[in-house]
């Protein structure tokens, strides 16, 4: 007896993929870039007042928690296939 195979099982995997991918493309790479630019120009002892802010904004925070919880859904879909 053959195993039943969902056609909507590869497809879930390659939109979490590209998701990821556009998001850290988009979003995180450029996030961390600026927060490498302004530790670069800050003195060496302390962040400057537009680090810390950036550091502080909870939105990066965010899209991070959110980039990471897809790639996790990956992994998971990958390994467990639950819709194969």
């Amino acid at each position: 007896m053959r195993p039943r195979h969902s056609a909507s099982a590869p497809a879930i995997a390659y939109a979490l993929f590209i998701l990821a991918t556009i998001l850290g493309a988009r979003v995180t790479a450029p996030h961390i870039a600026h927060v490498a630019e302004l530790a670069a120009q800050g003195p060496n002892d302390s962040p400057s007042p537009e680090l810390a802010a950036t550091i502080a904004d909870r939105g990066g925070d965010i899209l991070f928690a959110l980039d990471f919880i897809i790639i996790i859904a990956f992994i998971f879909d990958m390994v467990v296939k639950p819709f194969s």
